[in-house]
């Protein structure tokens, strides 16, 4: 208990001195009311391929006529390509399990995938995830779309950590909070998406989604070798050995796709009915 103590007292210092904007400046981007992400294997890439022009049309229908309830619908393609994930964010829950899934064009998407898959076998697996997308004193973790200049990023990073328990999960988030605030208000020219996500299918699981304008920009010393990378490596790898709290660790490389919608909150706040892509 006191080593749990010095841990969240020390976090406590570490996020007063890691460069929090005044209270006066709003968190970049909103926090959706639900996301979720569908990620679909295949036998081959030709596969993988032949999924993503059967989603097309429902990507285009969601970014056309869905501007009031879908804030993001962005297919990607695993760097071996063999899986493609879907990763949406809606106003509410409500929204996704009423007028966005129950759509004309979203049954007929079902209704081709599934005839598609019955005759070939060409899915291998699907893994339906639910997301909350985290919020800690009023204020968004990282930033969801910030370079918003570059439409698809070159580069993509998700990484899903598993906990044993609930508690564990809690402590590794205030671990990642300073870094986290760190790329959203340092690394505005090379970082376009860092935010983690909690799962609420249990509480045992953190998706963290990253993009990027370039293989380049992930790799650059600026992201990769950041101090508010390596304090955060020291305290994950410290609390790690002495709680053995993360169970698992699985890094996926992802190529973003220019179909759907990746973000539109901001033209939201601003106009009505605009739609940014």
């Amino acid at each position: 208990m006191a080593d749990r103590l010095t841990l969240v007292l020390g976090l406590a210092l570490l996020c007063v001195s890691s460069g929090s904007p005044p209270a006066h400046v709003p968190p970049w981007g909103i926090v959706s009311g639900f996301a979720d992400s569908v990620v679909y294997s295949f036998r081959t890439t030709t596969d993988a391929q032949h999924f993503v022009t059967l989603l097309e049309p429902l990507a285009s229908y969601v970014r056309d006529h869905e501007q009031a309830i879908t804030w993001t619908f962005r297919p990607f393609v695993s760097a071996d390509g063999l899986s493609v994930q879907i990763f949406e964010r809606f106003i509410d829950q409500a929204a996704h399990d009423g007028p966005h899934s129950n759509s004309k064009v979203h049954v007929d998407f079902k209704v081709k995938v599934s005839a598609w898959n019955a005759s070939t076998h060409a899915i291998t697996n699907k893994v339906h995830s639910n997301w909350n997308e985290t919020i800690m004193e009023g204020e968004p973790f990282g930033i969801w779309d910030q370079t918003s200049s570059i439409p698809v990023s070159g580069f993509t990073h998700s990484v899903l950590y598993s906990f044993k328990d609930g508690p564990s999960r809690d402590d590794f988030m205030l671990m990642l909070r300073p870094w986290t605030t760190w790329v959203r208000d340092e690394e505005k020219e090379i970082t376009s998406t860092f935010r983690p996500f909690l799962s609420t299918d249990d509480d045992l699981s953190v998706l963290l989604l990253e993009r990027f304008p370039t293989k380049a920009d992930y790799d650059a010393p600026a992201h990769s070798k950041s101090q508010a990378r390596h304090t955060y490596a020291v305290f994950v790898s410290v609390w790690q050995s002495s709680t053995q709290g993360i169970t698992s660790t699985v890094h996926e490389d992802w190529q973003e796709l220019a179909m759907g919608v990746l973000s539109r909150e901001a033209g939201q706040l601003l106009t009505t009915g605009s739609v940014l892509v």
